[in-house]
């Protein structure tokens, strides 16, 4: 038995709101590094924000480290907020990080079918403080464009 489209269409739309961290994984994202695709590379997305054309979502990934081997660290280190594993056991397995150095750009029309496939993936949430703070990280941070900022209203 298929369930009704509007529940489904109101389950995604529940799962795809700010806070919520949804599991990728490399294949998702086409992540390189070191020129090798990482297989199956299991990553945390929050959403951050909706932009204000409505079509796309402005997240941040959910680091296990806080760039231990980068030569100029302290920029980056600065805009990694820590996530702790006992405040979010449903999604961290240990103390993490909020990668507040870069704002990934997504389409609505991406993400809200891979979450209507595979409602699994939506992980939890984070609390408002959290988010709270990650916004202001993201509106102070040198490392974003403007233009980005401004799309997700983060000036």
């Amino acid at each position: 038995m298929e369930l009704p489209k509007k529940l489904i269409d109101s389950v995604v739309e529940k799962n795809t709101q700010e806070g919520n961290v949804i599991m990728y994984f490399s294949y998702d994202l086409n992540v390189i590094l070191k020129d090798k695709i990482i297989v199956n590379k299991e990553k945390r997305l929050v959403i951050v924000s909706k932009s204000d054309c409505g079509t796309y979502y402005g997240c941040i990934y959910i680091n296990s480290d806080n760039y231990p081997d980068i030569s100029d660290e302290r920029i980056l280190k600065s805009q990694q907020l820590v996530a702790r594993a006992l405040k979010y056991s449903d999604f961290l397995d240990k103390d993490s990080f909020f990668d507040c150095s870069a704002l990934t750009i997504k389409d609505i029309f991406e993400v809200k079918p891979l979450i209507e496939k595979e409602p699994g993936r939506v992980l939890g949430k984070i609390d408002d403080e959290d988010l709270s703070a990650i916004r202001n990280t993201l509106k102070n941070s040198t490392t974003i464009p403007s233009n980005q900022k401004k799309l997700f209203s983060l000036i």
